[in-house]
C-alpha cells in the first residue's frame, strides 16, 4: 500500500512537472541560427566542427545574446534511445 501511494505521488510530480515545462517553453521567445556549419570527418566516430572565419555559425537569442561554437571534437550524432554507448555512425 505504501509503495503504491508512493508511485502514485511520483507519477504525479513528474506528470505535474512536465506539464511545467510546456508553458515554459510556449511563452520563450524564439532565436536565430545564422551562418555556416562545416563538420569534417576525422576517422569513424569521430568528427570536428571548424568554424568558418568569413561566417561563422551563431545562435543569436531573443534578448540578443551571442552564442558561437568555437573548433570542436564530436562523435557526429545523438544516441538512439536504447543504444546508449553503442555506435551509430
Amino acid at each position: 500500500m505504501r509503495s503504491t501511494r508512493r508511485m502514485v505521488m511520483t507519477v504525479l510530480t513528474l506528470f505535474l512537472c512536465a506539464s511545467c515545462a510546456q508553458l515554459t517553453y510556449n511563452r520563450t521567445d524564439p532565436g536565430k541560427f545564422e551562418g555556416s556549419l562545416d563538420v569534417r570527418w576525422i576517422k569513424p566516430d569521430t568528427f570536428i566542427y571548424v568554424p568558418s572565419q568569413e561566417d561563422p555559425l551563431r545562435f543569436t537569442t531573443s534578448d540578443r545574446r551571442v552564442i558561437a561554437p568555437r573548433e570542436m571534437y564530436t562523435d557526429g550524432g545523438l544516441n538512439r534511445p536504447g543504444i546508449a554507448g553503442d555506435s551509430i555512425s
